[in-house]
């Protein structure tokens, strides 16, 4: 039944050549046929007619004849020649089975009126990846064990450095105090106030009822950090390892994609610290293609991870599942009012999904996969 609608449904397209190109891209060579062509011509006239204005008439409303003979022909088919493509291209891709990933760059050949259309379409491909055997490593990352303990000395050096803040909030506010009575003798520490690291000021710090439960909950705090980086490490290495396990080639619009994001990010933490892009460029002496250029290998590494952990998911069939995806999509949303919705989505189904990766991999538990904590 399938195939008799794709018989019913006429190919406006023919001689379809697909070439194969260096980074992941594709060349596709076709001919939109002439009546499809001509088909589109009134369609495209009014488009193209709307932006002429011609003296003593309204725009858009002078005969076809005169349009015509203000702009010519070849503005009103290269528009016919966009919409031909723009509904034929789809189809392409998909009776040729192709994977095209990004924005395609079109070149028309050929175009008269009465006559096929003639094109050439450049477009990145989604890559093979091929991926060697790689869940015995995985194993035994996973089953590695890294014993990590908070020891007292982590928890007096806490006590350390805010012992060394507060004396220097001292040391300011007495140096500043001599300078309004024109005083010009050193601070020395002996001049310092005894400053007692006792049950009284741990209550100024938080929710401590005493010295001994301050200690008890920064030490319950460090193991936490201890824990996590421990978890991060071993991420890292499960990362590392699947990167010697790959063979991929990494698609230039993937890898411009990625240094974009990068740039976007890296300007959105300057101003966070009121520097511009143009005074960090001015000190640093290097242009923004300079600074991306330095970016490539890690952007290049960052794509091949995303690579490889779409490449497993789709393999295992490892899925977030519906509930978690609108959960997240509604918190994202809920704090970035102006996000786009489908946009959100691609985003949080790309994180879960890698988590969930890295989490089976590692033999962790995929309960709550969630990005934030939901009972806050």
């Amino acid at each position: 039944m399938a195939d008799d609608k794709k018989q019913d449904k006429k190919k406006h397209y023919s001689n379809v050549k697909v070439n194969k190109l260096p980074n992941s891209e594709v060349e596709i060579e076709a001919e939109i046929s002439a009546d499809k062509m001509t088909s589109l011509w009134a369609k495209a006239f009014e488009k193209v007619a709307g932006t002429v204005e011609l003296p003593g008439f309204r725009k858009g409303k002078a005969p076809e004849h005169i349009i015509v003979g203000k702009v010519g022909e070849l503005p009103i088919l290269e528009e016919a020649g966009e919409m031909a493509i723009s509904e034929c291209y789809a189809d392409i891709l998909v009776d040729h089975s192709i994977d095209a990933i990004g924005q395609p760059k079109v070149q028309i050949t050929k175009i008269a009126k009465n006559s096929p259309l003639g094109f050439k379409i450049v477009t990145a491909v989604l890559p093979k990846v091929e991926l060697k055997d790689y869940k015995k490593d995985a194993e035994k990352i996973a089953k590695e064990k890294t014993e990590v303990k908070a020891e007292d000395s982590d928890v007096d050096k806490v006590i350390e450095n805010i012992q060394a803040n507060r004396k220097q909030i001292e040391r300011t506010k007495l140096e500043k105090e001599r300078k309004d009575k024109k005083d010009e003798t050193e601070v020395k520490d002996e001049d310092l106030p005894v400053l007692e690291f006792d049950d009284a000021f741990v209550k100024t710090l938080g929710d401590f009822k005493d010295l001994a439960d301050f200690k008890a909950k920064i030490k319950e705090n460090i193991q936490k950090e201890k824990e996590r980086e421990a978890q991060d490490k071993k991420r890292a290495d499960l990362i590392d390892m699947l990167l010697t396990k790959v063979t991929v080639e990494v698609p230039t619009v993937m890898l411009e994609g990625e240094m974009e994001k990068m740039m976007a990010q890296f300007k959105d933490d300057l101003a966070k610290a009121g520097v511009t892009m143009e005074d960090y460029l001015k000190q640093l002496g290097k242009s923004a293609d300079e600074i991306k250029d330095e970016w490539k290998p890690s952007a290049e590494k960052r794509v091949m991870v995303q690579l490889v952990l779409s490449h497993i998911a789709t393999t295992e069939k490892i899925k977030p599942t519906e509930e978690d995806i609108v959960k997240e999509v509604d918190h994202l949303v809920s704090h970035y009012k102006d996000a786009d919705r489908f946009r959100a989505r691609m985003y949080i189904e790309s994180v879960l999904t890698n988590e969930m990766v890295l989490r089976t991999l590692l033999g962790e538990s995929l309960e709550d996969i969630a990005t934030h904590d939901h009972q806050h």
